[in-house]
C-alpha cells in the first residue's frame, strides 16, 4: 500500500512518516512539498491508501487546494494534519469527506493514537475541532475533565471496558482490533490521564462517571 504525505516541510514529512512506519512498515510512502508535486504523484499512482496533507502548502490557497483534490473523487482517505485550525476550514475538509483532521500542534502521545486509529480504518477528528456544543457530545464526553479533552473516540471506548473490567483480549474482540493496539491505546490513556496503572484510571473514569 502507498501513503503520500504531502507537506511543505521536509523535517516534518520526514517525521511523520518514521512515525507512520512504526505503526505499520509495509506501506511505501511518498513524499511531496507542495500541491503540484501532490497532483502528480497522485496521477501517476492510482493505488494510493492514504493522503496525510498540511492544507497551508505553496502553489495554491489551501481551500482551493482542498477543493481541487475533493474534485478528483479519490479512493484514497484524505487526512489534514495541520496547524491551521479555523473552525471554517475545519467545517468545509469535513463536509467534504476528509477521513481525518489531526492538529499539529497535538502532543506526540495524542499524534501516535490518532494515526493508529486511523491505520486501523477508523476517523478520527479531536473534539475541539469539530467545534461542538455541550449537548451534541456523547454524555460520557460531557462528564470528563479538562486533562480528558484530547481522548479519541476510540480511547473513551478502551476507558470505558477498562471501567467494566474487560482483560486486553476482551476489549480486543469487542472492538475488533489485535490486543497490541488496545495495548497502545491503554498506554496512551494512562500517559494522558497521568496514572501509573489502569486502576487508577478506572477510578478516574468512575469518578467521571464514564465507567460504572
Amino acid at each position: 500500500m502507498k501513503i503520500i504525505i504531502a507537506d511543505g516541510h521536509s523535517l516534518y514529512r520526514s517525521g511523520l512518516s518514521n512515525q507512520l512506519q512504526k505503526i505499520n512498515n509495509s506501506f511505501s510512502v511518498i513524499e511531496c512539498k507542495n500541491y503540484d508535486e501532490l497532483f502528480a504523484e497522485i496521477k501517476k499512482n492510482n493505488d494510493i491508501s492514504y493522503i496525510f496533507i498540511d492544507v497551508d502548502m505553496p502553489s495554491c490557497k489551501c481551500d482551493e487546494g482542498l477543493k481541487n483534490l475533493f474534485a478528483l473523487k479519490l479512493n484514497a482517505k484524505v487526512i489534514v494534519i495541520s496547524g491551521n485550525e479555523d473552525p471554517t476550514i475545519v467545517k468545509y475538509a469535513i463536509d467534504n469527506g476528509v477521513f481525518s483532521y489531526i492538529s499539529k500542534n497535538a502532543e506526540l502521545d495524542f499524534l501516535n493514537s490518532a494515526l493508529t486509529t486511523i491505520l486501523g480504518n477508523e476517523n478520527y477528528v479531536p473534539h475541539f475541532l469539530k467545534q461542538k456544543t455541550e449537548t451534541q457530545l456523547p454524555f460520557f464526553v460531557r462528564k470528563v475533565g479538562t486533562q480528558l479533552k484530547h481522548l479519541t473516540k476510540r480511547q473513551y471506548e478502551v476507558l470505558k471496558y477498562l471501567g467494566e473490567g474487560c482483560s486486553n483480549k476482551e476489549i480486543a474482540h469487542s472492538l475488533n482490533v489485535s490486543e497490541a493496539t488496545v495495548k497502545l491505546h491503554i498506554n496512551s490513556l494512562l500517559r494522558i490521564m497521568q496514572v501509573k496503572n489502569r486502576t487508577q484510571a478506572v477510578l478516574i473514569a468512575q469518578k467521571k462517571g464514564i465507567a460504572p
